[in-house]
């Protein structure tokens, strides 16, 4: 984050473990002397502590608490030379929400693109479409907030395609994308429904002139095809008659994982947590 700052994510432990394991940081760093040339020095350390919840908007806001935790264990160390501190995280305004009954403006709407990172080459080819809501104060909240919010079907799958032509339209603006990236979509089971959006997808296809197989990936979870066998079926079989993709996510859910997988030879498989 800056000279000798640095944020670490750890795991999902309780909020007692993380201050001890602070503290420890904190006396093991503080105790030592360092070589610095011809001289010795002391680091004082300082360890801010925020503890994230499903309330948060969005990574943003998780780092400005942990820099501020940061910053008030830095300001009561003093000459103590090292203290560590826990704030508790401030939830997202639930005012945010506005009344979607009557629909919603794209021009609150907006997308997050996630790189999918790949060990095997540095170029990084896979994105996924991570639709978000933007606030009153210009914060992006994640889908899982505010989609609970959209009881209306029909909207669900103006969303979806929504997300699908402003996903394109950026892959093919950009000259780094536009011949090589792809794109990993969600779909809601709404739109799932309708047969007539694999024909719009087919159509955004064409009309954006993008090259090559699979550019387009769309996933679908375990828990949906296994209890839904035939539709899924029909679907897998529309989508790849389009040249798309199919992704399967939240593999291990059921106990017809493996069936599955060798039933339908997905392209790719993201695994549960």
């Amino acid at each position: 984050m800056a000279n000798l700052v640095v944020c670490v994510l750890t795991g999902n432990k309780n909020n007692i473990a993380h201050q001890e394991r602070a503290e420890q940081i904190v006396t093991s760093l503080g105790d030592k002397d360092y070589e610095l040339g011809d001289g010795a020095i002391k680091l004082h350390v300082s360890v801010g502590i925020s503890y994230i919840d499903s309330e948060f908007g969005s990574a943003n806001s998780v780092l400005l608490y942990a820099e501020t935790a940061y910053e008030k264990a830095r300001a009561g160390a003093g000459e103590r030379g090292g203290e560590s501190v826990a704030i508790p995280p401030q939830p997202v305004n639930q005012e945010v929400f506005a009344d979607f009954s009557q629909g919603f403006s794209s021009e609150n709407l907006a997308i997050s693109y996630q790189a999918m990172i790949s060990l095997e080459h540095q170029k990084v080819e896979h994105h996924e479409a991570l639709v978000r809501w933007r606030n009153a104060s210009g914060e992006l909240v994640p889908a899982a907030k505010f989609l609970r919010h959209i009881e209306n079907s029909a909207m669900q799958v103006e969303l979806d395609r929504w997300v699908l032509q402003t996903a394109v339209n950026a892959v093919v603006s950009d000259s780094l994308t536009r011949e090589s990236a792809s794109l990993f979509i969600h779909l809601s089971e709404q739109t799932l429904q309708q047969k007539s959006f694999f024909a719009f997808a087919a159509n955004v296809l064409c009309s954006s002139r993008l090259r090559g197989d699979r550019r387009l990936v769309f996933m679908l979870s375990e828990t949906w095809i296994d209890s839904e066998m035939a539709q899924a079926k029909s679907i897998i079989n529309a989508l790849r008659d389009i040249n798309c993709g199919v992704s399967l996510t939240q593999a291990g859910v059921t106990r017809n994982s493996e069936e599955l997988i060798n039933l339908y030879k997905f392209d790719y498989v993201k695994l549960a947590p």
